[in-house]
């Protein structure tokens, strides 16, 4: 495996590095975040691309984000693990949801690295169907049984690596993964239980199996209270020591696997939380939303029953939910115009709309009131599957709309009929002034004097006529604008 880190903190990477190294991998890493990206694009082109990349979300020039997004746009195949500092959890797992596997927090575990590289190996092993390889370091000052031993481990597929003392065995160890220690318990310099215990120290994620020779029972028995996996006695049986080996690495890939399985299911546990509370905020932030529009939603079931309500419906009907969540829309419209309930029930499986349906409604507590009523069916996925059919249906009322309107007409109607009435009892003397004006202009009895001042009354008179009727043409105007 290819490894990538990717840290402003310089130490926080050699360590990395280091740690990595044991278990076998190439690992590079960089504390520029700049052309990361382009740096892992490169790798690929020339054929030597990164598997992992541990990522810090905190980088003084390019943030982890931006280098995640990049990643996942170029559809580059490697995996990604998130390093955060204390209280960047959230953001953290934001990263897992845009593709990163796992996230490890400041200080980081070696122990929760694992895990995490071991999910990662388990899964890609699974997706090449090939088997994990095991390496077991075999401790013993007798090069014979070494070779014996290693020619047998070698033959049943594990990497096998061979130490003569205890002080070499501990410095492989220290410097290499290592899954199980087979040790005699006699050796020159150190010994092999002290070995354990140091190696145990360092890291506790192995299998220890211990070869005792004639008069080492009580130190047997001593390793096996001290956590020790098995002993053998020697002559050893080699095929008791492969089946021994084989039970301590199912045992330990047990263990891990159920560290592996543990921390996913925190993550999904988490993934899940969140999820739950952006739907909840988000839910609030709708309800909200809702509850201000000055109109009554409802959502029925596909028996006509009350789902849910906004605000301005319960306090447009003067109810609460407990009284009425459940309640068929008739019963809540106690009865008025059973045509809207019949309109209601044919909506379910068309896409038709019922608009501008005109409810009167009446009860003792509301008295007489007047809604516009528009619905429309919809069709809510569910579980499984399945579909549920319901109906949104949004009451508007109208009743001071309609009595505004009414008084307006009736205002129409009265000042149409005054103007009538007016106009017939003033026009009807004005004609007969005119007719009097002009048999007074054919009189030859006025002097032209007399005449001029009879035209101006007769001038006068038209102007009265012409504004009576101007009036009256001024009100149908009005009127046919109005409707």
């Amino acid at each position: 495996m290819k490894v990538l880190i990717v840290d402003d903190e310089a130490e926080i990477c050699k360590h990395l590095q280091r740690e990595l190294r044991k278990e076998g991998y190439e690992v590079d890493y960089t504390t520029k975040s700049v052309g990361v990206p382009e740096e892992l694009k490169g790798a690929k082109r020339k054929g030597k691309g990164y598997d992992l990349l541990l990522l810090d979300l905190r980088m003084p020039e390019v943030g982890g984000f931006k280098i995640l997004k990049e990643i996942r746009e170029a559809r580059l195949d490697l995996d990604v693990i998130i390093i955060t500092g204390y209280g960047d959890e959230d953001k953290a797992i934001k990263a897992i949801r845009l593709g990163a596997i796992d996230y490890l927090r400041k200080p980081i575990s070696l122990e929760e690295l694992n895990t995490t590289i071991f999910r990662i190996r388990q899964r890609r092993a699974g997706e090449e169907k090939k088997t994990l390889k095991h390496r077991v370091l075999v401790v013993d000052d007798e090069k014979d049984l070494c070779a014996r031993i290693k020619r047998e481990l070698d033959k049943e597929g594990y990497e096998v690596a061979v130490a003569y003392d205890g002080v070499e065995g501990l410095e492989y160890f220290k410097n290499n993964r290592v899954d199980a220690v087979i040790a005699d318990i006699k050796m020159p310099m150190i010994d092999g239980l002290e070995m354990l215990e140091k190696c145990r120290a360092i890291n506790p994620d192995f299998v220890p199996i211990i070869i005792t020779g004639f008069g080492d029972h009580e130190k047997a028995i001593t390793a096996l209270r001290l956590d020790v996996f098995e002993y053998l006695r020697k002559p050893i049986s080699l095929e008791e020591l492969i089946s021994m080996v084989d039970k301590g690495i199912g045992l330990i890939e047990s263990r891990r696997g159920f560290s592996a399985r543990k921390r996913e299911l925190e993550i999904e546990a988490t993934l899940k939380l969140q999820y739950a509370e952006r739907i909840e905020r988000e839910k609030k932030f709708s309800d909200t939303i809702i509850d201000t529009i000055p109109e009554s939603l409802l959502v029925l079931d596909s028996d006509l029953r009350l789902k849910r309500a906004n605000r301005t419906f319960y306090e447009t009907f003067q109810t609460e939910p407990e009284e009425v969540m459940g309640s068929s829309i008739a019963d809540i419209l106690h009865g008025n115009d059973g045509r809207f309930v019949t309109k209601l029930t044919r909506l379910f499986g068309t896409e038709d709309v019922l608009e501008n349906f005109v409810l009167h409604y009446q009860s003792e507590k509301l008295g007489e009131r007047i809604f516009k009523i528009t619905a429309r069916g919809l069709l809510i996925a569910e579980e499984e599957e399945e579909e549920e059919e319901e109906e949104l249906v949004v009451i508007e009322d109208i009743t001071e709309r309609k009595l505004a309107e009414d008084k307006v007409k009736e205002a129409h109607r009265l000042r149409e009929n005054f103007l009538k009435e007016t106009s017939h009892r003033i026009i009807t003397p004005v004609t007969i002034i005119g007719g009097y004006i002009d048999l007074l202009l054919d009189s030859s009895n006025l002097d032209d004097a007399q005449k001029e001042r009879i035209r101006t009354i007769r001038e006068k008179n038209e102007e009265i006529q012409k504004l009576v009727k101007d009036a009256l043409a001024g009100n149908y105007l009005k009127e046919e604008g109005d409707g």
